[in-house]
């Protein structure tokens, strides 16, 4: 089975190149980060520096603080991880056992099928796969339902997606919490801008 990662999806897509864009009130380096904050729909894209909601049929789909760890509804992810449309990251849900599997399929070649990680609601042991080969890890926080809604933890999905990226650790997918913003950002490929970005309309240096 051939092997992608988001990284080198990313890369493919020739997401890792860096780009300059004007704003308003100076420059801004773009880069291969997405940012979200806490209670709010939308999610900022920084490579391409634009915003758009998590689900615009409901704008009640935000990450939410749970047991101090980011959680993110089931019906985000797709709007969350397939920002770049090179490749379509998907979550199914089995109501049989209560379980969301995260798998990707290559846009042109849709019979490859590769899975990455199942989590269950209530557990907190995760199967992640290896080439098809299931392991077990153990995240922080587990899935769970909250007003009808399935969440998953954020960080366990990202680091899912970025494991055997083989790139180093100066490449890695990482995530990383802004407390003044209330903000969650999602670095794509190692290195960051000197100023980010949130879907508030706000900024904030960053060293």
């Amino acid at each position: 089975m051939k092997k992608k990662t988001w990284i080198k999806t990313l890369a493919a897509a020739a997401i890792c190149c860096a780009a300059l864009c004007a704003m308003s009130g100076g420059l801004l380096v773009s880069a291969e980060y997405l940012s979200l904050q806490i209670d709010n729909p939308n999610v900022y894209n920084g490579y391409y520096d634009n915003d758009y909601p998590l689900d615009s049929n409901d704008l009640n789909i935000m990450p939410i603080l749970y047991e101090e760890r980011t959680m993110l509804p089931l019906r985000a992810f797709a709007a969350l991880l397939n920002f770049d449309g090179s490749a379509y990251y998907d979550i199914e849900w089995n109501p049989a056992d209560s379980t969301a599997l995260l798998y990707m399929r290559d846009e042109a070649d849709y019979d490859f099928f590769e899975p990455y990680a199942k989590f269950q609601i209530g557990n907190t042991t995760a199967i992640v796969y290896n080439d098809g080969v299931e392991s077990e890890i153990t995240i922080p926080v587990a899935p769970t339902l909250i007003n009808s809604r399935t969440y998953l933890p954020l960080r366990a999905v990202i680091d899912a997606i970025s494991r055997d990226r083989g790139d180093g650790d100066e490449h890695a997918t990482r995530i990383e919490w802004i407390g003044a913003r209330q903000g969650i950002v999602i670095f794509l490929y190692g290195g960051h801008p000197s100023v980010l970005k949130f879907p508030d309309g706000t900024t904030i240096e960053y060293e």
